[in-house]
């Protein structure tokens, strides 16, 4: 699926994107479907921002012993700037303005060029790993 996960980008709307525009001009086909019937499971997530849901996936591809898994994440492209959900996500420069815009839906510092949370110091301060590794 390789070509097609990288070009891709589905909302939770069905609003598909590729770089050169909407799919439904060239791409109809349900992915998630056509992996069922060769008899993979496969797992949805309706929003790539609910971690909850991220997370059961992850469970649902470890639980599976018997069968290749397929994970059909739906996100926007460009979430959170401007240029969200448009083929303009895919690689046009956001600008300062939109650079701006998308930093303050964040909530990130608009005046800083690169910003790291002090969490991120603290965490690793402490030597800690992400939840789940070992």
């Amino acid at each position: 699926m390789g070509g097609v996960g990288e070009r891709l980008s589905r909302s939770g709307c069905g609003f598909h994107t590729t770089i050169e525009g909407h799919t439904d001009i060239t791409f109809t086909e349900d992915v998630a479907e056509r992996f069922l019937a060769y008899g993979w499971n496969v797992t949805t997530i309706a929003d790539a921002n609910d971690l909850d849901a991220v997370e059961r996936a992850l469970h649902s591809f470890l639980a599976e012993h018997e069968r290749p898994t397929l994970v059909v994440v739906h996100s926007h492209i460009g979430y959170g700037s401007p240029v969200e959900d448009t083929a303009k996500a895919h690689g046009e420069p956001l600008g300062p303005q939109a650079v701006q815009e998308t930093k303050r839906f964040f909530g990130i510092p608009e005046d800083i060029d690169f910003y790291v949370p002090d969490e991120v110091y603290d965490w690793f301060a402490q030597g800690r790993r992400p939840p789940g590794n070992k």
